[in-house]
């Protein structure tokens, strides 16, 4: 919706399930610590995960792993000067978590169309077949990795904050 329908602001996020970034007191961040950060640093987002196995294996112990060999035809067709980091990143033990990034709207326009010519050919590829709502957002999992992969292929910086949780569900 952001990419589509937000023109007027120079800078757009995005959170996660009630999950958001902060500073290192632990609180929100503030508009003047986002402009700052964004003076040093491409985007603002999650700490990289430091995983106890690859990606691609934690992804096949909760869901299809079809899911993201899938992913990686659709990317080798449309955008194959990613192919190589994305073996690389999806056999690697770090990842994003979340979908989570505060950035300049147009890295974010750039990135989401990226994004969004993966996703909507991967939905014309694949078939879900997951009974459960958790399962059956495959895409939210899948473009969590996708960011991962987009901000290391592309070298943008990064400043990397925790993740905090506010209210209830």
């Amino acid at each position: 919706w952001i990419y589509k329908n937000v023109t007027d602001v120079d800078i757009v996020g995005c959170c996660h399930y009630r999950r958001y970034l902060i500073d290192e007191e632990e609180k929100l961040l503030s508009k003047q610590q986002i402009i700052d950060y964004l003076k040093e640093y491409d985007c603002i987002t999650s700490k990289s995960l430091d995983l106890n196995y690859t990606y691609y294996y934690g992804f096949s112990k909760n869901h299809k792993p079809y899911y993201l060999d899938e992913t990686r035809k659709v990317i080798c067709d449309i955008y194959p000067d990613y192919l190589e980091d994305y073996d690389r990143l999806v056999n690697d033990k770090h990842t994003y978590f979340g979908n989570i990034m505060i950035c300049e709207k147009s890295l974010y326009d750039r990135y989401a169309k990226w994004l969004f010519d993966i996703l909507f050919q991967l939905e014309e590829n694949i078939v879900i077949e997951e009974e459960d709502s958790y399962h059956r957002r495959i895409f939210g999992f899948i473009s969590e990795f996708l960011w991962f992969l987009w901000v290391r292929h592309n070298k943008v910086s990064a400043k990397e904050l925790k993740v905090g949780i506010v209210g209830e569900k």
